[in-house]
């Protein structure tokens, strides 16, 4: 699949930084971008599981 080409710049403004091309015009930036997303989301979503199953056990030993 041929890369699109990046488009220059607008009169008077600058080109996008090639790091922001790779980071947002490459499925690769895109999936770094959402593997980031990953790392900083599971460990609040493991500890409101956790605690879901602590408050669960709590439940049925009052029981």
């Amino acid at each position: 699949m041929p890369e699109r080409p990046i488009l220059p710049a607008p009169e008077g403004g600058n080109a996008m930084h090639p790091i922001w091309v790779e980071m947002l015009q490459k499925p690769v930036g895109w999936l770094t971008i959402i593997g980031g997303i990953i790392l900083i989301a599971m460990p609040f979503v493991v500890r409101a599981f956790i605690r879901k199953q602590m408050r669960e056990e709590d439940r049925r030993k009052d029981n």
